[in-house]
């Protein structure tokens, strides 16, 4: 599974944001970091290689 997919995935069915929604990078960021304890333990927990790749992916997420 891609790491987009991961976080669609994740943002669909967990924490309710949707894609292009306004603040939407901010939102999911923050929820994660609030259910992972930290954004460096979300992007472990969820297989992303970096904080920085976790934080990519969302705003691609996003953008769609």
């Amino acid at each position: 599974m891609s790491e987009e997919s991961k976080l669609r995935e994740l943002t669909s069915d967990e924490l309710n944001y949707v894609a292009g929604g306004e603040n939407c990078h901010g939102q999911t960021v923050s929820a994660l970091a609030k259910q992972f304890g930290g954004t460096s333990d979300a992007a472990t927990a969820l297989g992303f290689s970096s904080v920085s790749a976790l934080q990519d992916t969302t705003k691609t997420f996003c953008a769609c």
